[in-house]
């Protein structure tokens, strides 16, 4: 059976506030500026230690960046999964292509807080859900996606990437398997083309569906 592997963030999930509200959360601990929604959208794709190295004040130390994640980490772990929504129609879409294909979550998003997240909102959905792992590397390294295509088995021109991000676009490319790129997620479709402007864009999970029949 044909696999999509799919990015979480973004992409499948709404979870832009809990991220804005646990970097405000760091931030604040430190007496540093806050950072509006729009701004923490825009350093979401790297994982969680890029993402508060752009949201903290340029020259921040290492140690506090360190301090910084501890901080993040302890709000975020209690409040991620309240915090995050499914975006509307995702439960519908899956639920049909589970019909047809092999589910997968690839995440930058630590392994230990994306199982459970994913499980909460898709519970019996994806075949495997695969987060990130200290030490080891994060998209667009294909490392934690070729994790899942391991355990599928699966020729890569029966698997296809679906994310939200020119880090997704990165990664399915260094995968080398095909993707779809959504702009209804974390990039609005004018930041995606201008980064990768020769990528299959849908706008809608309607339209995803149907891109991903017609490509598998």
């Amino acid at each position: 059976m044909k696999c999509i592997l799919f990015d979480l963030d973004g992409t499948i999930l709404d979870t832009l506030e809990g991220l804005k509200n646990a970097v405000n959360h760091a931030l604040n601990h430190f007496n540093c500026p806050l950072r509006s929604k729009n701004e923490v959208r825009l350093f979401i794709g790297n994982g969680v230690q890029k993402l508060l190295e752009r949201s903290f004040p340029l020259g921040t130390s290492e140690e506090t960046l360190k301090e910084a994640f501890e901080v993040f980490k302890d709000y975020y772990i209690k409040h991620y999964i309240e915090e995050s929504y499914p975006f509307e129609g995702m439960k519908e879409a899956l639920n049909e292509l589970k019909k047809s294909y092999k589910l997968a979550v690839v995440s930058n998003k630590d392994d230990f807080l994306a199982k459970p997240l994913v499980e909460h909102y898709f519970p019996n959905t994806f075949d495997i859900i695969q987060g990130t792992y200290k030490e080891k590397p994060k998209k667009p390294d294909p490392y934690i996606a070729n994790l899942v295509l391991n355990y599928f088995g699966e020729k890569k021109e029966n698997c296809l990437f679906v994310g939200d991000t020119p880090v997704d676009v990165e990664t399915a490319a260094n995968l080398g398997i095909n993707r779809i790129i959504v702009t209804y997620g974390f990039r609005s479709k004018d930041e995606l083309k201008a980064k990768a402007p020769n990528e299959t864009f849908v706008n809608s999970i309607n339209e995803l569906v149907d891109k991903i029949k017609n490509l598998l």
